[in-house]
């Protein structure tokens, strides 16, 4: 094989350890928690050396803030349809000081919850929710992108929609705070 193929193999073969580890990180934090899961636990459930996490990570906290960072990119990636619409179509709004139309803004609400449950209650999304549920209870620094990256674009797309259909449609900005499950 000639070099090339080599840094190839090399950097798949990386990239599947990484992969690997941060499945595994999502299931035992999203069971144990941060301080309940413990780096041999972790590495034992990705089935790779204890080493991997410092070398890929730096610690077990940068693969906490890699596990959260990884499902935020996930999830957002399955609700870009919806929030790419809905949002644009809050933006039109807002440019043209318009109010949000009532029956639009059910339809828009709808989907999203749709969106959101149906990506919930899949098999797939099992240790998601538990993740995201712990977050949610047990705040760590990885909540802020837990937070921007699924929670708080769609909270405030609802929140809009929601005031729309109550006749009482709040401008458009950071409706921020701290919602449990």
């Amino acid at each position: 094989m000639n070099e090339t193929g080599t840094k190839n193999t090399e950097a798949s073969r990386s990239e599947v350890t990484r992969e690997r580890l941060l499945a595994a990180a999502l299931d035992v934090f999203g069971r144990y928690g941060f301080d309940g899961a413990s780096t041999r636990k972790l590495a034992d459930t990705a089935g790779v050396n204890l080493q991997a996490i410092p070398y890929y990570f730096g610690s077990k906290e940068g693969l906490y803030t890699a596990t959260a960072e990884s499902l935020a990119g996930i999830v957002a990636g399955h609700a870009a349809g919806i929030r790419h619409r809905v949002g644009r179509h809050l933006e039109e709004i807002d440019e043209t000081n318009t109010p949000l139309n009532v029956s639009q803004a059910r339809l828009f609400l709808t989907e999203i919850v749709e969106t959101m449950v149906v990506l919930f209650v899949s098999k797939e999304s099992e240790a998601w929710a538990r993740f995201i549920i712990r977050e949610q209870l047990e705040p760590t620094a990885a909540f802020e992108r837990v937070y921007a990256g699924i929670m708080g674009p769609m909270i405030n797309m609802a929140r809009r929609l929601i005031g729309a259909i109550l006749k009482d449609d709040p401008p458009a900005g950071n409706g921020r705070q701290r919602h449990s499950a």
